[in-house]
């Protein structure tokens, strides 16, 4: 049989054959017992003990901890030094605050719990909340046709608007008034 300390075909022996007796270096990991892994106190010392916690950190110029930052401490320091002062608090929101809000928000999370459908009752409410959206649909719509157009057509729609503008002018001759075109054809003869 052969001895762990003698290679195969030129291939060193593995590392976790050397066992503590063999090797004085190695070192056993210690045994934990059951007590002591649910969390036991004994456990808990015997952690405190391999693990100190670290010691606090200092400050370099003087031996002395940290100081928190002053915002803590100097509102406690404002209270004491003056007393007949009102601290500041958040200004309400008189809109959020409102009764006819306040009504409505409590209206609309019952119904909501309920089921019930207002707008079924209130047909000229949903009248005028579907008249709104089309409108708003047809504002959209037409942005974005303007949007979409190129140049040449806006160029086109420029000189369709100085035409338009050009015959709606009208021109008195005798106390009578004549469109452009009008008014050029009777200048004429």
């Amino acid at each position: 049989m052969a001895s762990a300390s003698v290679s195969v075909e030129g291939i060193p022996p593995p590392d976790y054959i050397a066992t503590p007796d063999e090797d004085p270096t190695l070192q056993v990991p210690p045994v934990i017992h059951y007590d002591d892994w649910r969390g036991s106190a004994g456990c808990i010392k015997k952690q405190q003990e391999r693990f100190p916690p670290p010691p606090p950190q200092l400050l370099e110029d003087d031996d002395t901890f940290p100081e928190p930052p002053p915002d803590y401490e100097q509102s406690a320091q404002e209270e004491q030094e003056n007393p007949g002062l009102i601290p500041p608090h958040k200004i309400p929101n008189p809109v959020l605050e409102s009764r006819d809000r306040v009504q409505l928000n409590k209206d609309i999370i019952f119904n909501a719990k309920h089921n019930i459908n207002v707008l079924d009752k209130k047909p000229e409410l949903q009248k005028e909340l579907l008249r709104r959206k089309l409108e708003k649909q047809k504002k959209e719509d037409a942005e974005r046709q303007i949007s979409k157009r190129s140049s040449f057509e806006q160029k086109l729609d420029a000189r369709k608007e100085k035409l338009d503008n050009s015959y709606a002018k009208q021109y008195c001759i005798d106390g009578c008034f004549f469109t452009h075109s009008l008014a050029q054809a009777l200048l004429t003869f």
